[in-house]
């Protein structure tokens, strides 16, 4: 009688120790999941972002000399995969900045608006689950406009800025799914040229900005 009561225990034991249920046979295994590389031929459409604001004050009442400027370069950019992770791309953006100083209560403003264009090269070395480190550098140029107010009163001066650039990317790109990222890191944007008044002579202009820029991308 004992040993037909065990029989089905056993088997009743076993039948539910192997049809246990599924989040208890759940398991985390090693793997290479998320987006592995981008093949040469893929091509992107993005947008990128950098927005860049400083102020700085010197000196005590009376005498103090404040300074509030902020800049803005912002565009499309189509990329192209020439190889495995190795893109070429167009920054194709525009450039808007604006300077205030105010010394012995007096303000004067000045503010810059121009097309910036760069030839980029990046590559792309995967971190895992469809992050990149995506270093690049590229070089281009720029032209634009800076107005400032005229002697006259309601009248601007403008002088034209043109020149070249050179730009270091050192951004990351997390790819979500096959067809879209996004990117964000630090850049550092060098501008060199002049700055030519209208029937004036002209002087020369070098600016360093460093700042941290955000994206994102759709890729065909």
């Amino acid at each position: 009688m004992m040993r037909k009561v065990f029989v089905p225990a056993v088997v009743l034991f076993l039948a539910f120790g192997i049809t246990r249920p599924a989040s208890a046979i759940t398991t985390i295994t090693p793997g290479t999941d998320g987006i592995e590389r981008i093949s040469g031929g893929v091509f992107e459409l993005g947008l990128d972002n950098l927005l860049l604001v400083r102020y700085q004050s010197t000196g005590s009442d009376p005498n103090t000399v404040s300074t509030l400027e902020a800049s803005y370069v912002g565009g499309l950019t189509p990329r192209y995969f020439l190889a495995d992770n190795f893109s070429l791309a167009a920054n194709l953006e525009l450039f808007y900045g604006k300077r205030s100083e105010t010394a012995g209560g007096v303000e004067s403003t000045s503010s810059d608006l121009g097309f910036l264009g760069l030839v980029m090269a990046n590559y792309y070395v995967r971190l895992g689950w469809g992050m990149f480190f995506a270093p690049g550098i590229g070089g281009g140029g720029f032209y634009g406009t800076r107005s400032t107010p005229s002697a006259t009163p309601g009248m601007t001066d403008n002088a034209a800025l043109y020149g070249g650039a050179v730009k270091v990317d050192l951004g990351f790109v997390f790819y979500a799914g096959p067809h879209f990222n996004l990117k964000g890191g630090p850049d550092v944007l060098i501008r060199f040229g002049n700055v030519k008044p209208e029937g004036v002579d002209g002087e020369s202009l070098m600016s360093v900005e460093a700042g941290f820029h955000i994206g994102l991308a759709y890729s065909i």
